[in-house]
């Protein structure tokens, strides 16, 4: 089945999560991963967290490569901080923030460019484990080093903070 998707719907009006997986699960069926992958795009264009956890309680894919998908599709979109860590907290991210320090330093970047605080609290708090110094030193550099340095001092203050108690 091909994914429909929700355009204007009273499924979507605020209600709880459990309400409104259980509407969509009705009209808006997801058959595969494929399907749901198509779903969450949808949903992280329309910015409807609850659109989102539904398509990732089926599978949807976060990234489809390293370098495309849903992740970045959500930061290009400026969604908002909570949709960015329901996504950060999927497996698949896990696992490439983990194993990938390329990976880690884009995020950490990204986070930092678009000023997202409880984002980049998140990401420390939870996976903070996994971040090197190398990581915090390449991101702090690189940020403080661009011509035309754009973002939030508060995250890049975080960050410093961050690699300040790494080193003690």
């Amino acid at each position: 089945m091909k994914a429909k998707f929700i355009i204007e719907s009273n499924i979507l009006k605020p209600k709880s999560d459990e309400d409104i997986f259980k509407a969509l699960e009705k009209e808006e069926p997801i058959e595969d991963a494929e399907d749901a992958t198509k779903h969450l795009r949808a949903a992280i264009g329309r910015k409807i967290l609850p659109y989102v956890k539904y398509a990732l309680k089926y599978g949807g894919l976060v990234l489809n490569t390293p370098k495309s998908g849903n992740l970045w599709v959500a930061f290009n979109e400026n969604v908002n901080e909570d949709i960015i860590i329901e996504l950060i907290n999927q497996p698949q991210i896990i696992r490439y923030f983990e194993n990938f320090g390329n990976f880690r330093r884009t995020i950490l970047g990204k986070i930092q460019y678009m000023a997202m605080e409880n984002v980049a609290n998140h990401v420390l708090n939870t996976l903070g484990e996994y971040i090197t110094e190398h990581d915090m030193f390449t991101v702090i550099y690189e940020t403080e080093n661009q011509y035309a340095w754009e973002g939030s001092e508060k995250v890049l203050n975080l960050y410093k903070k961050f690699k300040d108690d790494m080193q003690s």
